[in-house]
């Protein structure tokens, strides 16, 4: 869901909790885990004679991680405004197909309908199958089709498709604007302005459905992941000594980091995929 803000806030958009990093890092397992194994930290360098680290000795981890969680979230915010992008351009698409089958046709509103109904049908389906799976649910068929976008034969004939199917009803479309063109108006004139919108939809919705089906591979996550965590676990044990007469100060400090370093992969992982 999209937060509106100002950018001119300044230190009052600090005063928010919800939706922000303070929240997910705070419902997060992780962030807890590692509370407890830095109060561990504290707890075994206050009454044992514990090994000392020196804070040079894990700085090239920490430096690694963080450089890893920057490019991480930079790529996931790449991804992001993408899926961004081409889901705005099925909607441009979408409205440049309407206006053009009115403007041609002003007076067959029946063919108006005819043309735009599967054009509405093939963004639905896309936009379904973001939130629900692979597939459309069959209530999102149901409200199509109470909505007069397809028909129950065409719901099965798309349902047995095994290509892209919101594709299908594009190809439908073209094929009932192409019918009528083909009587009334030149082929160079189909081309120019009903075949570029259908593609440009198809192409956006492809890029939709085949992105979120290549995610960020698993191996840099994972590496990333392991980073992540070594680093914050050699920080609890560095910060702990570093620190140890001033326990409270020694919890603040190490209870940001986290923070930041767990809430910028939240960040980054909800970017990934934002449906």
């Amino acid at each position: 869901m999209t937060v509106p803000y100002h950018p001119k806030l300044g230190v009052v958009a600090l005063l928010r909790f919800k939706s922000t990093i303070l929240q997910s890092t705070l419902q997060s397992f992780t962030f807890w885990c590692l509370m407890i194994l830095h109060a561990l930290c504290l707890y075994l360098n206050e009454n044992y004679d514990m090994w000392e680290l020196e804070w040079s000795s894990f700085q090239p981890v920490l430096s690694l991680a963080t450089f890893f969680l920057v490019f991480y979230a930079g790529s996931c915010y790449a991804r992001f405004y993408q899926l961004h992008y081409d889901c705005i351009g099925i909607l441009g698409a979408m409205l440049d197909w309407t206006s053009d089958a009115k403007l041609f046709f002003p007076e067959k509103p029946d063919l108006q309908w005819n043309l735009c109904r599967l054009m509405l049908c093939s963004m639905q389906m896309t936009f379904c199958t973001l939130d629900e799976g692979k597939e459309v649910a069959q209530s999102q068929w149901d409200n199509m089709q109470h909505n007069n976008l397809v028909s129950s034969e065409e719901i099965e004939v798309i349902k047995e498709f095994r290509g892209f199917q919101p594709f299908l009803p594009i190809v439908w479309a073209l094929d009932e604007a192409r019918a009528v063109l083909g009587r009334e108006l030149p082929n160079s004139f189909f081309i120019m302005h009903f075949r570029e919108q259908a593609y440009t939809m198809r192409r956006h919705a492809c890029n939709i459905t085949f992105m979120l089906q290549q995610p960020i591979p698993f191996a840099y996550y994972h590496v990333l992941k392991l980073l992540l965590l070594v680093s914050l676990l050699l920080l609890s044990y560095a910060i702990s000594q570093l620190l140890e007469e001033s326990k409270a100060f020694c919890y603040f400090i190490y209870a940001t980091v986290c923070m930041i370093m767990l809430g910028l992969e939240d960040v980054s992982v909800a970017m990934a995929d934002p449906f």
